[in-house]
């Protein structure tokens, strides 16, 4: 057992990415086989998903935002009391603030020259999967048996389950495939998005350069159009783990994000940055 008990303070501080490897590998170890804490987690990136479509607070409503945020969560109210006793205004308002920042700004980073090896797999894994027969390791539209898979090889992803108010073939999960080279390795989801194919690339943060992570300043989004194919990659890392997505969607390269975030809030988050992508 990796915990002896549900790790309820450890999922708040991973939904903001700041905790160091070591823990967050065992955590997603946790997460994979505990499903009232894979809940709890999902509370929580909706809670945070939500603060990010509301107005940047000023110094006076970085408390309220915090116990926002923790009623959102369902932290007891006693729980709120204690860290209202313990961290002083100034400090709960410096710490309301830093994660506001870090839920609320997506800083898109356009990228130059060539691929990093972690894209340049993105890459060779969409030729494998584009195309009407995909090489594929496990052939699947189930979500569940997606994220069962990657869980047996190392990896995990956010797919959810339901779609709801989408047309019921504008995400369309197609597999899975483990792909490597020499220099890197990971495991690539292949789907199609209104038709066209996008796939996800997932792999381990520490196998992984070239790719801004996630801190506390906020999610940093590398946005890159190959030379070559002309396809977009979006890429970032966080929690552990680090991604690519790889779309040729000329039209809204950026729906590609809506494979995993199916929110409301969320989604109006993603258009309010499309213009970057």
């Amino acid at each position: 057992m990796i915990f002896r008990r549900h790790p309820r303070a450890l999922l708040l501080r991973a939904a903001e990415g700041s905790l160091d490897h070591a823990r967050r590998s065992r955590l997603e170890a946790h997460l994979g086989t505990c499903a009232a804490c894979r809940d709890e987690m999902a509370r929580i990136e909706r809670a945070i998903g939500a603060l990010a479509t509301e107005p940047r607070p000023g110094p006076s409503e970085a408390g309220r935002q915090r116990l926002l945020l923790a009623a959102r969560v369902g932290v007891s109210s006693r729980r709120v009391s204690h860290l209202l006793l313990a961290g002083a205004a100034a400090t709960i308002a410096a710490v309301a603030t830093g994660m506001f920042f870090a839920a609320a700004r997506v800083r898109v980073v356009p990228a130059a020259g060539e691929p990093v090896p972690f894209e340049a797999l993105a890459l060779a894994a969409h030729r494998q999967l584009d195309g009407a027969a995909p090489k594929l390791d496990l052939t699947s539209g189930d979500a569940a048996t997606i994220r069962d898979w990657l869980t047996a090889n190392g990896y995990s992803a956010a797919l959810p389950s339901e779609r709801p108010g989408e047309r019921e073939d504008a995400f369309r999960i197609l597999g899975a495939r483990a792909v490597e080279t020499h220099e890197q390795r990971g495991a690539a989801i292949a789907t199609r998005i209104d038709g066209r194919a996008v796939t996800l690339l997932v792999g381990r943060e520490e196998e992984v350069s070239g790719i801004p992570a996630w801190s506390w300043l906020g999610k940093r989004l590398l946005v890159r159009r190959d030379s070559r194919t002309g396809a977009h990659l979006l890429s970032w890392r966080n929690s552990g783990k680090a991604y690519t997505l790889v779309t040729e969607d000329d039209e809204r390269p950026e729906r590609a994000c809506l494979l995993c975030h199916v929110d409301t809030r969320r989604k109006r988050a993603i258009e309010r940055v499309a213009g970057s992508l």
